[in-house]
């Protein structure tokens, strides 16, 4: 999961998007904000979430992040 890194395009959105998650759940970790602080951080992007929302259905950066931000919490504490 960490910061596997490997070539991609520019035009490989999701993979980028997968990367930016895993790099936001970190840098999260290492200031050391909780779930609920980082969760308040990402809907105040308001423009972000309208554009997950009309692409992907959903505010899917926020599911990423929070998803890697568990997946670090369970693997560090």
């Amino acid at each position: 999961m960490l910061l596997a890194v490997t070539a991609f395009t520019r035009r490989d959105e999701e993979r980028r998007g997968r990367l930016r998650a895993e790099l936001d759940a970190l840098y999260a970790h290492l200031y050391g904000l909780t779930r609920e602080e980082l969760a308040y951080i990402l809907d105040t992007f308001p423009i972000v979430r309208r554009k997950d929302e009309e692409r992907w259905g959903e505010y899917r950066s926020k599911r990423l992040v929070l998803e890697d931000y568990a997946a670090l919490a369970a693997q560090f504490g």
